[in-house]
């Protein structure tokens, strides 16, 4: 039965064969794909909304069915599997019994037709006898010189491709494959396969190896890359993630432990919620110090801790390796390691007339970064990041310390919010805030023609909390609706009196005046309460505000500027392959094209969320 049911799905696929280029699918003629009709276990799950319509991720990569659209754009496509900025990403297939396993093969989607939809920098595949214990046969890592040449991968340039990653000629034995990636902004898949024969353990089977640490029935902490660089010369933060499969959600106690080589040394950081200053540290007999945490941990996390690292007694391209290891119950890791090497970099020009920042980045990391303006002096940082609703409300902590003293060295404050978002958050269950339709039922998103009290009372929390923190720039992000905008009001009694009363002969004119109204009062009370706090004028933007465009065809750029918005804020969210760098520079560019000064703050790389970390 099993043999027929592969059989089917072998023959639906060799009827798809033409549907792509050579690159798009591996040999079929004659090979069985032992993973045909078996589920596949995630860690973290899937979280594509639009790919994960339909419930059956579980099976989307086993079914033999590929994804019809002839312009590749997957993630459109229940049949697909979906990641959203996941970061590392775990997928294991219990092939039923053991096997020899000649080829694992997988379609993931790539090419770049939005910026950050992309091909996985990083692949690795596994294999196990009991779905345990994984260890490594093959990988793809864009960090290796001569491997895109090697599997064949195209060039990004804007255009969505598919391409079959294949792992060819393993001659491995096991029951289980897994694959571990590396996701990017978006990143789609539609079929897995593994090539090889059914096969008697007692006969065949052979010893694999050292365990990998691979796993999708435990949490695994993990790095961002294969290699770990940081500075020698200032403690910088380098972010560590874990996956936690669906199944163990919750709070999770894992103990985590690195060892450091001699010369290196962890200037500060924490791990979930432990800090460093709670850890003692152990001298080995080797030269390494030892630093264990123990935390929680409830779900995958990119930035589930940050360790600041340093080696100011290594030379410019030191290399070594740092040994971790981790435990979960009763369950424990091998102990692994990863090579490490670090850079030194000099001080950088202090700029006079280019802000550059972190964004999205929160004061009270600041404050658990060690000697931080030093360091951002150093690096040629010149804006002080906060959220301006996160900072807490007395003035004598170390957030609002380290802002004043940043302030007294000359940082520009930069302010971060996304109002209106907040008032969705505090008052969701105040059904006056919604679009409200005729059956006397009401949508789930803002309606842009609300001027109740709650709206009122958002305008004045922004104010309020700008007035206190009295900010140099305010980058705003608003996305209250999708791409199309506040679909909900064609349906909306209060929108379409608000319409009827406007005497405007659209509803997209419509949308573009209440969008303007919105940001006119939010801007008008945030600068009043700056000013009369003799704080400066602020500077604002709002993510993905472009000249000539109104984002969301709600928020009309080109009326809002120069007197209510000062800049556009382009999103260039992308994974730096050469062709991104090159649309950061076009971007910019045609946004200084439309405006008579420099007016233009890119937001460039969503820092732990990209292909590297920030």
């Amino acid at each position: 039965m099993r043999s027929l049911q592969a059989l089917g799905l072998m023959l639906g696929l060799m009827g798809l064969a033409g549907i792509g280029g050579a690159d798009e699918l591996p040999p079929l003629k004659g090979r069985i794909n032992l993973a045909a009709g078996r589920p596949v276990v995630f860690s973290p799950t899937p979280n594509y909304y639009l790919t994960r319509q339909g419930d059956t991720d579980s099976a989307d990569l086993t079914d033999g069915r590929l994804t019809q659209r002839e312009d590749r754009h997957m993630w459109f496509e229940p049949l697909a599997v979906g990641w959203s900025y996941a970061g590392r990403v775990n997928l294991a297939v219990d092939l039923g019994g053991m096997a020899a396993i000649e080829e694992i093969a997988i379609r993931f989607l790539g090419g770049s037709p939005q910026h950050g939809i992309s091909f996985p920098g990083w692949v690795e595949a596994f294999v196990s006898e009991d779905g345990e214990r994984f260890v490594k046969v093959a990988e793809f890592s864009r960090w290796r010189e001569g491997d895109f040449i090697r599997f064949g991968v195209p060039e990004e340039r804007g255009e969505a491709w598919v391409h079959c990653l294949r792992f060819t000629g393993l001659n491995v034995h096991g029951r289980w494959v897994g694959l571990r990636f590396y996701g990017t902004g978006l990143t789609c898949s539609d079929e897995l396969f593994v090539f090889g024969t059914s096969t008697d353990k007692s006969a065949t089977a052979t010893h694999l190896g050292s365990p990998s640490g691979f796993t999708v029935s435990h949490p695994q902490p993990y790095f961002h890359k294969p290699t770990l660089l940081f500075i020698s010369n200032l403690p910088a933060p380098v972010p560590l993630g874990i996956v936690v499969p669906e199944s163990l959600q919750g709070p999770r106690e894992v103990r985590l432990t690195f060892d450091l080589p001699e010369g290196v040394e962890l200037a500060g950081g924490h791990i979930g919620g432990v800090d460093l200053s709670e850890v003692r540290p152990q001298s080995l007999a080797d030269g390494y110090r030892r630093y264990a945490f123990t935390a929680s941990v409830s779900s995958s996390d990119k930035t589930w801790g940050r360790l600041y690292l340093r080696a100011p007694t290594w030379h410019d391209g030191q290399e070594g390796t740092l040994r971790y290891g981790w435990a979960h119950g009763d369950w424990r890791s091998p102990t692994l390691s990863v090579p490490i090497r670090v850079t030194h970099v000099p001080p950088a020009p202090r700029l006079k007339h280019i802000l550059i920042s972190l964004g999205w980045w929160g004061s009270r990391d600041s404050t658990g970064w060690p000697d931080v303006l030093r360091v951002w002096r150093h690096l040629g940082l010149n804006g002080f990041p906060l959220f301006t609703r996160w900072i807490p409300k007395g003035t004598d902590t170390p957030e609002w310390r380290l802002l004043e003293e940043a302030r007294g060295q000359g940082f520009l404050i930069v302010g971060i919010d996304s109002p209106f978002h907040r008032l969705l958050y505090r008052r969701k269950d105040e059904a006056e805030i919604y679009c409200q339709f005729e059956d006397g039922s009401h949508g789930d998103r803002l309606c842009p023609s609300y001027r109740g009290r709650f709206y009122r009372e958002e305008i004045q929390r922004l104010a309020k909390e700008c007035a206190q923190i009295k900010p140099d720039f305010l980058t705003l992000d608003i996305e209250l609706w999708t791409w199309r905008g506040p679909t909900d009001s064609r349906r909306c009694k209060r929108c379409r009196e608000d319409f009827r009363r406007s005497g405007l002969d659209s509803w997209e004119r419509w949308q573009e005046r209440k969008g303007f109204e919105m940001w006119r009062d939010l801007i008008g009370a945030v600068r009043k309460a700056v000013r009369e706090a003799d704080g400066p004028h602020v500077d604002v933007g709002g993510y993905d505000f472009r000249p000539g465009l109104a984002y969301q065809y709600t928020w009309p750029f080109d009326r809002l500027y120069p007197k209510w918005i000062s800049e556009s804020q382009v999103s260039t969210y992308t994974c730096l392959y050469p062709y991104h760098l090159e649309v950061i520079g076009d971007e910019v560019r045609r946004d200084r094209a439309l405006l008579p000064r420099s007016d233009v703050i890119p937001w460039i790389t969503p820092g732990d969320a990209g292909t590297f970390p920030g």
